[in-house]
């Protein structure tokens, strides 16, 4: 197939069963199904309507804003879809989570860690992300988090896909997601990726240095370049400036670069950086942005893409919120590129949609105290590891109650007394410790009168001694066989665990808790 360009795939027929809208666009469920067949009715059996108070009237006069949406989601028959689903729970909105956690940990016969996926939370953010940035299509880094349920959702929203692999396109063209509707947003491409994407036509993707152009030139000549310029990352707490980004001393040499090689220079793109602490770097980087517009079209090229990419937050419980991020992405997209600019304005969000759709439960396999020895010049190893963090009470709770009863022990701060062995470590989903920088947050799902609080070492289930979750966190004093549950791990979790030892192994149950 090299030398012909695929520009849309076919149509194949839908393997599962024709789905028929009724008049309302839903199905009422008449009662809660599909838990455990031994979990208690715990939980509020009445009726759930699974119609929408979501809509697209927010849109702008941005030619593709109706493409996409929650409003889509539903047209597309996905909501039947996930009703039908049999390995879905359909539960109430706002369900206690704590309690359903509860009663898988109860039925479990693996003693498996646990994920408990809620996939209305991928529909709620979406939801969020339309009423706020109308003008800004995103296209969803799957890198975050590949989980086929989620995935497909956001594709049956219309949503598009951030992909850095040939096996990321493929996963996202097996979804039957447009080509067009892709970016390969990954400025250094392997050779056999790059022909792939020729083949397939997934035309829109990166670069940020000279080689990357004659690579591409020599491959995929017809391919729609963005420049990934460098920003301000310096309030970020992953940065990416160290290995990808073009800074502006280079943008000369790229534009001049692409005119002698015929390329199509079709836009431009940056990262932020994750876990941003400061507003500004977004708007000086739409600015930027601006910048490198102008100049390409000092060199004759006629760029019509912005991509304002990632970092966006997970969750709300930092110094701003996502609505603070978005009020001023779009201020600045609106100053420097109006609508009436023409310019098509994407994003890459994959921890703002995939952060809070997990929940991971996992149990307490071995215990032990800890000697003098053991605590003595643990500095190195946990300084790769696991960081130490000073605890606060919140740690303790099993819930979001502010008093939880126990009674508190003597222990210095950071000095662990008791370690607990876990079945996922930092080889498995807890590598995001190590490699995304999280401060996990560990909550107790049985709480037992009078156990004394104690400062606890939290070890993975690998032969490594590295293998460290938290140095120290203050907990109820545990037992074998005990749960420990986690709210918040969607995101750089799953997609980069091993099964090193043989570890890490867990089971998944989803959730659809209706239209948001």
């Amino acid at each position: 197939m090299d030398g012909e360009i695929i520009t849309s795939l076919p149509m194949f027929p839908d393997p599962a069963e024709p789905i028929t809208i009724s008049s309302a666009g839903h199905k009422d469920i008449k009662a809660v199904d599909m838990l455990p067949a031994c979990a208690s009715p715990c939980l509020d059996s009445s009726a759930i309507s699974i119609s929408s108070s979501s809509s697209d009237e927010h849109c702008c006069d941005h030619p593709d804003c109706n493409s996409w949406g929650p409003a889509t989601f539903e047209e597309s028959g996905a909501v039947d879809e996930l009703l039908d689903a049999p390995d879905v729970l359909k539960l109430p909105p706002h369900y206690d989570t704590e309690q359903l956690v509860r009663e898988l940990a109860a039925c479990t016969t693996t003693d498996n860690a646990f994920y408990v996926v809620d996939l209305s939370t991928v529909v709620s953010k979406l939801n969020d992300w339309k009423k706020e940035l109308p003008r800004i299509k995103p296209l969803y880094a799957m890198k975050c988090n590949g989980d086929a349920k989620i995935c497909r959702l956001l594709a049956k929203a219309g949503v598009g896909f951030d992909c850095a692999s040939k096996a990321e396109i493929a996963q996202a063209l097996s979804l039957r997601v447009r080509p067009d509707n892709l970016i390969y947003a990954n400025p250094c491409k392997q050779a056999n990726m790059l022909r792939y994407a020729r083949q397939v036509g997934v035309l829109k993707m990166t670069a940020d240095n000279v080689e990357e152009l004659h690579k591409i030139r020599d491959i995929f000549p017809e391919a729609r370049v963005v420049l990934r310029i460098a920003v301000d990352d310096s309030k970020s707490v992953c940065r990416f400036n160290s290995k990808f980004g073009c800074p502006p001393q280079e943008w000369d040499a790229m534009f001049s670069t692409a005119r002698e090689l015929g390329l199509n220079m079709h836009g431009v793109s940056f990262h932020v950086g994750s876990g941003c602490g400061d507003l500004k770097p977004f708007a000086d980087a739409v600015s930027a942005a601006r910048d490198a517009f102008d100049l390409a079209k000092s060199y004759g090229f006629s760029p019509t893409l912005l991509d304002v990419g990632g970092g966006w937050p997970g969750h709300d419980d930092g110094d701003f919120t996502f609505k603070d991020v978005a009020a001023v992405v779009a201020d600045a997209v609106d100053h420097y590129f109006p609508a009436s600019s023409g310019v098509e304005i994407i994003a890459e969000p994959g921890r703002y949609f995939a952060h809070a759709s997990h929940t991971y439960a996992v149990t307490v396999i071995a215990k032990r105290p800890l000697s003098c020895a053991q605590l003595a010049d643990t500095a190195e190893i946990e300084s790769f590891g696991a960081r130490p963090t000073k605890d606060t009470e919140e740690t303790i709770s099993s819930s979001s109650h502010a008093d939880d009863g126990f009674k508190k022990a003597e222990a210095s701060e950071n000095q662990p007394e008791v370690a607990l062995y876990i079945n996922d470590g930092v080889y498995g989903s807890f590598n995001c410790v190590v490699f995304d920088h999280a401060h996990v947050r560990p909550m107790v799902l049985e709480r037992r009168s009078g156990a004394r609080t104690v400062a606890t070492k939290l070890f993975g289930p690998t032969c490594d001694s590295i293998d460290v979750v938290m140095p120290c966190t203050r907990l109820p004093e545990m037992r074998v066989g005990e749960w420990l549950w986690f709210r918040g791990m969607g995101a750089y979790t799953r997609c980069a665990a091993s099964r090193f030892n043989g570890q890490g192994e867990f089971d998944i149950h989803y959730v659809w808790a209706g239209m948001p």
